[in-house]
């Protein structure tokens, strides 16, 4: 068994409104003023370690009003999550990790649920810090950096030829019997239904 050392608080113990006496911890009753609403009075070596006001009213809460209180964070089994407000550029991002296997051709991503909503309701951003043994490996470089994941996407030379192929392919492939496609091979459609 170890014998750990007692832990230093590095208070000092003068003001100090919670005292040790027998290795539990008690209110130092000396230290501590409580305030009245109407009369604060109480030596000044005390106010300036606790008040406590001991005639403080009960605020009635709704139902409404503690269900509008939980929804704001996630809870304590999620860390308390904050609820985020979507701006444009937060929306764009999360649209780009929404459509994440159109910027990969190679890569699979499993497909959406279609229930699920359009964007979460709780999330949070972070930055992606890289370690020391990645410096030459799988690091951007100070050009590829953007504050954003739209700005990286856009920045990405590689990536933006192949999103302008493939949305050349798909505009064809659209006007595929529209007006235009059907007078620039006006000849081959007529062909086919005379026969």
């Amino acid at each position: 068994m170890f014998n750990f050392p007692k832990l230093q608080t590095g208070l000092k113990d003068k003001n100090v409104y919670i005292k040790q006496e027998n290795g539990r911890a008690k209110v130092a009753v000396d230290n501590v003023v409580v305030v009245d609403k109407t009369n604060k009075a109480g030596s000044k070596a005390a106010l300036e370690t606790c008040e406590v006001n001991m005639n403080a009213e009960k605020v009635h809460v709704s139902k409404r009003q503690k269900q509008e209180e939980r929804e704001k964070t996630t809870g304590k089994k999620w860390f308390d999550m904050p609820q985020q407000v979507l701006t444009p550029e937060l929306r764009r991002d999360l649209q780009i990790l929404r459509l994440r296997n159109v910027l990969d051709p190679k890569r699979f991503y499993k497909r959406e649920e279609k229930g699920k909503p359009r964007f979460p309701k709780y999330f949070q951003v972070g930055t992606i810090i890289e370690g020391n043994t990645e410096f030459y490996s799988s690091r951007l470089s100070k050009k590829e950096r953007a504050t954003t994941i739209t700005g990286e996407v856009m920045k990405d030379v590689a990536g933006r030829d192949y999103y302008k192929r493939k949305f050349d392919e798909i505009q064809v492939a659209k006007q595929s019997g529209g007006k235009k496609f059907n007078k620039k091979g006006k000849g081959k459609q007529s062909k086919s239904w005379r026969k």
